[in-house]
């Protein structure tokens, strides 16, 4: 073993750490609530704004877990909102829908 290595720790020619042993994961994806989550990419829970008046394109918007920021966006529907997503600072992120907001309705 390398100086510094974990016990049960696969140890490669340069001193490089691989996997532990007996840790290793099954799967890629975990199930947070009803939706499931990829590990990289942190998750967004965004408000989604339904169309009113003459907008016709949904609005998103969400704070980044990896700057802090708000960030904004639009869709077509709002089933396509939900997924991995490209902020506006660059990163991936995948957007959850927290709440939704709908237009008023005609009494």
């Amino acid at each position: 073993m390398g100086v510094g290595a974990p016990s049960g720790a696969e140890v490669t020619q340069k001193g490089a750490h691989v996997t532990p042993k007996g840790n290793r994961r099954t799967s890629s994806r975990h199930v947070v609530g009803q939706t499931e989550l990829p590990l990289r990419h942190p998750a967004a829970y965004v408000s989604l704004y339904s169309p009113y008046g003459r907008r016709r394109m949904w609005w998103v918007a969400y704070r980044c877990p990896w700057c802090n920021f708000g960030h904004f966006g639009r869709v077509h529907s709002e089933e396509s909102v939900e997924g991995i997503r490209r902020s506006g600072c660059g990163r991936l992120v995948w957007l959850v829908v927290a709440r939704t907001y709908r237009g008023e309705v005609a009494a």
